[in-house]
């Protein structure tokens, strides 16, 4: 019995814990108002490669991709504010590897994911009805569709003297099992928006750590994104 009570008394714990957060966050921005937005824009995806061979790049095979989501901010004290949201991003990157003159890889990915964004910004007035955040946070994602096209070419010269192509093939890429693209992703972000209105012009910077190469890869890769959106304030909640 002693187990189950000490069990019972941690998640008593745990939940004073949460709730104490949460009435601090609603206490904070109890004297400003939350407000909603809506954007969408364009993201372009580079590829930080390690492991040998690190044969994965990006560079000019790059292709730009769409995002769009929705964020709510909670001002706190000042000018400060706390932001989270939802958003649905594109990305696409290039996979170019050469394994040893035996196995050359050519293959393009689509991937798309749900990321949920958690951080903290500062809003700097310049003018009226006009002001620059800047923010900066921590992000997880979640694949949940994309598709790769390509081929695979095989030299089995030492072996049997012949070159091996496969046929061009286009697919699903496989989040569950983790044989293509591993499913969630976690990383840091830091951004900046110029603020006029309603109106919102924003630019941020994604830097992924962790790997997202497939389950028992010799490789490791990260996506860093740069993206550019325009967003518009639906509404303020009034406290």
């Amino acid at each position: 019995m002693q187990p189950i009570v000490q069990g019972m008394c941690q998640q008593r714990k745990k939940m004073r814990k949460t709730l104490f957060f949460i009435s601090l966050l609603f206490c904070l921005s109890s004297k400003a108002q939350i407000q909603v937005y809506l954007s969408g824009g364009i993201n372009n995806t580079q590829i930080r490669a390690t492991g040998s061979p690190s044969g994965i790049q990006d560079g000019d095979n790059s292709k730009w991709q769409w995002q769009s989501g929705a964020s709510i901010h909670f001002p706190i004290t000042g000018d400060g504010f706390l932001y989270t949201g939802l958003q649905y991003e594109a990305k696409a990157f290039h996979e170019v590897m050469d394994i040893c003159c035996i196995v050359y890889r050519n293959v393009m990915y689509y991937p798309k994911y749900i990321s949920l964004p958690v951080g903290a910004g500062y809003a700097l007035a310049i003018a009226k009805n006009m002001h620059l955040q800047f923010s900066g946070g921590i992000y997880a994602s979640a694949g949940v569709s994309g598709t790769m096209d390509g081929n695979i070419q095989r030299n089995d010269l030492p072996i049997s003297g012949g070159l091996y192509m496969s046929p061009y093939f286009n697919r699903k890429i496989d989040f569950d099992e983790g044989t293509d693209i591993k499913k969630w992703r976690l990383g840091l972000q830091s951004g900046i928006s110029a603020n006029w209105k309603k109106m919102v012009l924003r630019f941020q910077y994604q830097m992924d750590l962790s790997n997202s190469s497939p389950v028992n890869s010799y490789r490791e890769f990260r996506y860093r994104t740069g993206s550019l959106d325009l967003g518009y304030r639906l509404f303020k909640l009034k406290k």
